[in-house]
């Protein structure tokens, strides 16, 4: 891709009142950075989907909300609630209970039923 150059005008007052004009030139790179930041994604997304499975890879969506809070509370000082703290782990929670891998160690160890190795295929 080609670069985009900009030539931009910005006016100013100086001390005695007379507008002086400044110009700045800037240069936008289009599209060619985040093409191949999108290949990359798009690559390590579908080797991910073929060794953890689609319930795994899926379960990645759950911690939109837990990130953009934490996020919020170290970037931008915002302040966690209670409320901000239950649903993180009622987030967790969940994600412990549609893995799934918990339940069986829990249910293999009060049975005496030893776990059988998981395995892809």
């Amino acid at each position: 891709m080609l670069p985009i150059i900009v030539n931009q005008v910005f006016t100013s007052r100086c001390r005695s009142g007379l507008a002086v004009e400044h110009r700045a030139i800037s240069c936008w790179t289009t599209g060619s950075g985040t093409r191949t930041g999108r290949s990359c994604a798009y690559l390590i997304f579908f080797r991910l989907l073929a060794r953890a499975g689609a319930t795994n890879v899926g379960l990645v969506t759950f911690l939109i909300p837990v990130s953009a809070i934490l996020l919020g509370v170290l970037i931008l000082g915002e302040a966690l609630a209670a409320r901000h703290f239950a649903g993180m782990a009622l987030i967790g929670l969940g994600l412990i209970l549609i893995d799934g891998r918990a339940v069986s160690a829990v249910t293999a160890r009060f049975s005496g039923k030893r776990l059988a190795p998981r395995g892809n295929g």
